[in-house]
């Protein structure tokens, strides 16, 4: 069993359990299914939480459809051949309920039991959810469907609905949470045995095995992770004491009811007497118990009504505070607008010195690009007459030149005098110094270079000095008008430059107000966005305050309706009640009493009147209502001293080792038990400590022979040894449905009728579990009875989708 919980649910101790309470042995039954003289359907206990109600399969393994299948509370059985579906079935209970379908070899994967040729597969199946044991009853209903989808691929979903068939989870962990709520163990062999499992369990050889196989069933190593589960066994035992107190109070009222009948054999008008008071207690309990019910109802009402003025508060708070919400609103919208209307004021005058500022730069541009103009040809001029002073001065000094020509040869015989002693000094004196070297070589190359210029002096060519002093003169007027029209462009330019400048402070001032009023805007915009918020919140909340209120008055309006009705029920009871008794009596009984006593009275008027003189049914009912009532009162002392043994168990060190000893013990003695119903005696030899199960069975052959292993018995001797292990552990653990698989293959009819009958028995006494038996066989010599389901499946048809079935015995 899983140790997850459920945090949503709500588990009482008697349901969670892993040990099942003490089952009714062979002496304690006292009948069984039957088409006699068995219980009536009106007298048995189905269970109420886990239960299987039905199952469809879609596209699963081989089957185009099957179902669905409508299960009965306690014995189902499906019978048919093989291919008809039966393993399907199984099958579909381990992979849909279970993590994984390991006990089948049909293949390891989820996508193999996908239809071949088809994307996917559905398992439908309905759990029974009634009862103060029910899982989330508001949420589920009486009913939780689990339906399972498999992709070719492998994948599995999973949908949990309510018994309406609203979606209410697609969660696993839900799932697992009503499995463990409803305490549903797949892997476990105890609730669900395989064909495989059971040929497994047949050919294995070694004790170990069987070992293994027994603690797997009773989930030893996982109760001994959680001590607390000793606990809730404990409660579980309690909680079936109480409930067999119930059965024993239903017992002793049978048995009084049997004693009164042996006594009172005639008193039929005692009796009638007894049943008109009970009649006039039984009308006017009907108009207590309706009384009663409507007193809370009033109560509530009134409570209600008083709570109405908390919501009424709530929606006048958030009202005022959507005014508010409004106000301020209002305000930010209307700055809005004030500087929304100032930025489109400014927008044109921005726009306007924005274009002024820009046409006085354009203009400024052009004065400073005709300045620069004029002062370009200004500067050429004036390097034009510097060239042409340089000609004229030039020309003057070659004339200067020409009138000094004696003058020019003198100097040049002057240099070549000098010249000559310098050179020849420097050639000839060396379920001298170098310095004076130096400074002699440097003089005479200037006197060289000085001579061979005067030796290239031209004759200067004869110009006409007035033409070039004219121009000059002329170039000059030119210059000075240029310098005219030069400081007329600058100081233009200064102008421009002057009112660019005052534009475009004047247009960067206009923008500095723009931008100034602009976030302005963005400030009020962000305070705008905020009351935005604030008014729709304080909306929503005052919407979803109006809507409470109109919730609640609703509720208070539905009240009073029911009250109403139920005061109208209240006027027609006492109309019944005055008209059988007059007069109002004091009942303290409930009606529910009274009517079963009524019940109970009559049938033993009818009873005696139709039997009347037939004594030795009487007797005979009376000893056997005595026999029961004696049997069930050992049962309860019987469990109250395991519910001592318990508590002993947990106040000791060993608890672990003693709870498994005492399940071994329980589970030789109904091994044994059983063994004896077809003549076999058995023995079950547990070694804890080596961790082996040794299972003797002498299969009826005389007091002399010996006991066998398992493995030494014929088929069927086998077969039917392993049909009383697994319902010794049917007896000793809990779940709420049980499933085996082809049980009955290899026993002879003496076997097969014998097992059949034990299993029936511990139906019988188990009748808030489930039952289901897959067989070959027919079950045609089985009792009618309604707690006993037949599901026929039909031989498969390959040339159709849909595999026909019939049901015996619907519930």
């Amino acid at each position: 069993m899983s140790k997850r919980k459920s945090s949503n649910s709500v588990q009482t101790p008697d349901k969670r359990s892993r040990l099942s309470q003490p089952e009714l042995s062979e002496e304690d039954e006292t009948g069984y299914f039957s088409s006699g003289d068995g219980l009536s359907t009106s007298e048995s206990v189905t269970g109420e939480v886990g239960i299987i109600e039905s199952i469809s399969l879609r596209n699963f393994m081989c089957h185009s459809m099957l179902g669905p299948f409508a299960f009965g509370p306690n014995v189902n059985f499906i019978v048919g051949n093989n291919g008809s579906g039966k393993s399907a079935l199984l099958k579909a209970l381990i992979v849909a309920l279970g993590v994984k379908d390991h006990t089948t070899n049909r293949g390891s994967f989820i996508k193999g039991f996908v239809k071949e040729g088809e994307s996917s597969a559905d398992v439908s199946i309905t759990l029974r959810n009634r009862g103060h044991d029910a899982y989330k009853p508001e949420v589920f209903g009486q009913s939780i469907i689990v339906d399972l989808h498999i992709s070719s691929e492998g994948m599995k979903t999973y949908e949990l609905r309510s018994k309406a068939g609203r979606l209410v989870s697609s969660q696993k962990e839900e799932l697992i949470s009503i499995l463990d709520h409803f305490n549903i163990q797949v892997d476990n062999p105890v609730s669900i045995l395989t064909q495989e499992m059971s040929e497994h369990f047949l050919h294995s050889n070694g004790e170990g095995e069987k070992y293994k196989f027994f603690m797997k069933a009773i989930q030893f190593d996982q109760m001994k992770e959680d001590y607390s589960y000793i606990m809730k066994t404990k409660t579980m035992t309690q909680n079936t004491v109480e409930k067999h107190r119930e059965t024993l109070q239903e017992l002793k009222r049978k048995y009084h009811e049997k004693e009164e009948r042996y006594k009172s054999l005639d008193s039929l008008d005692e009796m009638q007497k007894k049943l008109d008071e009970l009649k006039n207690q039984m009308a006017w309990a009907l108009v207590a118990e309706v009384e009663q019910e409507m007193k809370p109802m009033r109560e509530r009402i009134t409570a209600e009504e008083r709570s109405t003025v908390k919501y009424d508060q709530k929606v006048e708070e958030w009202e005022a505070k959507v005014q508010e919400a409004y106000r301020i609103w209002g305000q930010l919208q209307d700055q809005l607008e004030g500087v929304t209307q100032q930025m489109q004021q400014l927008q044109p005058q921005c726009a306007e010195l924005k274009s002024r500022a820009q046409a006085c730069n354009t203009d400024l541009k052009a004065t400073e690009a005709s300045l620069h103009r004029k002062k370009t040809n200004l500067r050429d001029l004036e390097k034009d007459k510097d060239r042409l002073n340089k000609r004229i001065q030039k020309l003057k000094h070659s004339i200067s030149q020409t009138n000094s020509a004696d003058t020019h040869v003198e100097k040049l015989n002057h240099i070549q005098a000098e010249l000559e002693p310098l050179l020849g000094q420097t050639r000839k004196d060396s379920y001298w110094a170098h310095e004076e070297v130096k400074k002699a070589q440097e003089c005479c190359r200037k006197l060289q270079a000085e001579l061979t210029e005067l030796q290239n002096v031209e004759e200067p060519q004869s110009e006409d000095l007035k033409t070039l002093e004219e121009e000059l003169e002329e170039l000059s007027s030119r210059i000075s008008a240029c310098r005219e029209e030069f400081e007329a462009a600058r100081n233009q330019m200064l102008t421009h430059k002057r009112e660019y400048e005052e534009a475009e402070q004047l247009s960067r001032q206009q923008r500095e107000a723009f931008n100034s009023i602009a976030e302005e805007a963005e400030t009020i915009k962000e305070q705008l966005s905020n009351s935005d918020q604030e008014l729709a919140w304080s909306k929503h909340l005052k919407k979803h305050y109006e809507e409470k209120r109109k919730a609640h008055v609703d509720k208070i309006e539905t009240l009073k309706k029911k009250l109403k009705d139920k005061d109208q029920v209240l006027q027609v009871s006492m109309a019944k009640a005055s008209e059988i008794c007059p007069e109002r009596l004091g009942v303290r009984r409930t009606a529910k009493s009274l009517e079963s006593e009524i019940s109970h009275l009559k049938h033993q008027i009818y009873t005696q009147q139709d039997q009347q003189g037939q004594r030795d049914t009487i007797v005979r009912q009376f000893h056997e209502a005595k026999e029961n009532f004696s049997n069930m009162t050992q049962q309860v002392k019987s469990l109250e001293a395991i519910i001592h043994q318990l508590t002993e168990i947990i106040n000791t060190r060993h608890v672990y080792a003693e709870l498994r000893m005492y399940l071994s013990v329980r589970c030789k003695y109904y091994f044994e038990s059983m063994l004896s119903q077809r003549g076999y005696i058995g023995k079950m030899i547990f070694d804890h400590e080596n961790e082996t199960l040794s299972i003797l069975v002498q299969p009826g052959e005389g007091d002399n022979a010996d006991l066998r292993d398992m493995h030494f018995l014929s088929r069927g001797e086998h077969w039917f040894s392993t049909v009383c292990f697994i319902l010794s552990l049917w007896a000793i653990t809990d779940a709420p449905f049980r499933a085996l698989d082809v049980f009955d293959v290899y026993m002879d009819m003496v076997n097969r009728r014998i097992s059949m009958d034990m299993m029936l028995k511990i139906a019988a006494s188990q009748r808030y579990r489930q039952f289901i038996f897959l067989t070959p066989q027919s079950m045609s010599s089985l009792p009618a009875n309604s707690l006993i389901r037949i599901l026929r499946l039909s031989d498969p048809d390959r040339s159709q989708s849909a595999l026909p079935f019939g049901q015996r015995n619907p519930e």
